[in-house]
């Protein structure tokens, strides 16, 4: 059963009040509840180059496909102005108590009625009531307290790298090499256990994994993988070549960067390596969309709930903002009984969703920022790039606008 009456919206920060405006300026009917705390969001990792394009990239799509809140951020930025998000936010819930089909409530929602269509974009502090309630519904391995930052490296020993079809790397490990490793991990994790009484072993960190029983980690994070002529090694790691440098997918940990490089540089391909970023956790309340999210933004379960923001475990303003637009968009048309219409990856909205809700190659999916969804090349100006990646995701919005409904949303 749907309820078509009103949509419902938890959470105003900039992905719902986004979700709420899109909406409302169709003429549908928006209940939003907000408790005054969900937008409250630090930025985790600051743009790279990459990122600094992706983002360019996003806000012109955004304001070409007439996002009030990226207009007002480019406005903002163009002025040269100071604490951006704090004004849009301000700006945006202006809009929002302000709007004829908006009714505001301040107010904590503790639990959803999976009758009516509501629009989650609580951010990563959603109160704990709420987070207890999604967490009943729909499970521990789906809705998590913290999600992995994975550790990057540079000055590593190439020579036992191994390259994959996928351009992925791997390094094989003996079974006296995986023990020592295992056995590594678990001393220096009980020598800070022993020296900080504030330190924590955190769910599905190297370390907890390595205590708990000393094969889980072959049986996770270094899963034997074939390396070549059909060579299955007792133990692999597998690395994702960034912008940054080598990425070790599924390693988290809540260890300090000196026993992080102790851990790492007991291994023979990481023992002169530097580690650009270490591995983290970052805490808070999200659901994972590859699990529980079409590519819709749509609960797969429920099909009246939908998902944005923060709380699917994204962070980037440009990217929150995109989201809640695509999920308003989906939700525009699951209220209209007509079919939802999925987007192109040329452009950048489309790398976004393909990003957080497809499957890919890691055990477990990592904080996202706007680091992770294009390339930088260096040996070209960052202007050359843009024109270049403009024109293509132009005319993927072109496609999708005409599917969608003859541009009528712009």
């Amino acid at each position: 059963m749907i309820s078509t009456n009103v949509v419902n919206v938890i959470g105003c920060g900039l992905a719902g009040i986004e979700t709420a405006l899109f909406l409302a300026g169709h003429g549908v009917k928006v209940h939003v509840f907000d408790d005054g705390k969900t937008y409250d969001e630090e930025q985790f990792e600051k743009n790279t180059d990459a990122g600094d394009l992706y983002e360019k990239l996003l806000m012109k799509e955004l304001c070409l496909l007439g996002s009030p809140l990226a207009r007002k951020r480019q406005e903002l930025l163009d002025k040269g102005e100071s604490n951006i998000d704090e004004k849009l936010i301000k700006y945006g819930l202006s809009l929002v108590k302000n709007h004829k089909n908006i009714n505001f409530f301040n107010t904590i929602v503790s639990e959803i009625n999976p009758f009516e269509t509501t629009i989650i974009a609580t951010g990563p502090k959603t109160n704990a009531k709420m987070f207890d309630y999604l967490i009943g519904r729909y499970g521990t391995m789906k809705c998590v307290s913290g999600l992995p930052i994975f550790p990057v490296f540079n000055k590593v020993f190439d020579a036992l790298f191994y390259q994959q079809d996928n351009g992925d790397y791997v390094v094989s490990l003996t079974e006296q090499e995986y023990y020592d490793f295992v056995s590594t991990i678990g001393r220096e994790a009980m020598e800070e256990k022993r020296d900080n009484e504030d330190f924590k072993i955190l769910p599905n960190t190297m370390e907890e994994l390595a205590l708990h029983y000393r094969d889980n980690l072959r049986a996770y994070a270094m899963m034997p993988q074939r390396v070549f002529d059909g060579l299955k090694p007792y133990a692999t790691m597998l690395f994702k070549l960034t912008d940054d440098g080598l990425e070790l997918a599924n390693f988290s940990s809540s260890l300090p960067l000196d026993r992080q490089e102790r851990i790492f540089h007991s291994l023979t391909a990481l023992k002169d390596a530097e580690i650009i970023k270490p591995a983290g956790i970052k805490k808070g309340c999200y659901v994972n969309p590859i699990n529980i999210a079409s590519r819709f933004f749509q609960s797969i379960q429920d099909k009246n709930i939908f998902f944005a923001g923060g709380v699917m475990g994204l962070e980037g303003t440009a990217s929150v903002i995109a989201s809640g637009m695509w999920c308003a968009m989906n939700v525009y048309k699951y209220v209209e009984m007509k079919k939802m219409i999925p987007i192109s990856t040329d452009t950048m909205i489309g790398k976004l969703v393909n990003k957080l809700t497809q499957e890919n190659t890691t055990k477990i999916r990592p904080l996202i920022t706007n680091n992770d969804f294009i390339t930088f090349d260096s040996q070209v100006s960052a202007r050359v790039q843009y024109d270049v990646k403009l024109e293509i995701s132009i005319k993927g919005l072109e496609r999708f606008k005409e599917d969608y409904k003859n541009g009528k949303y712009v």
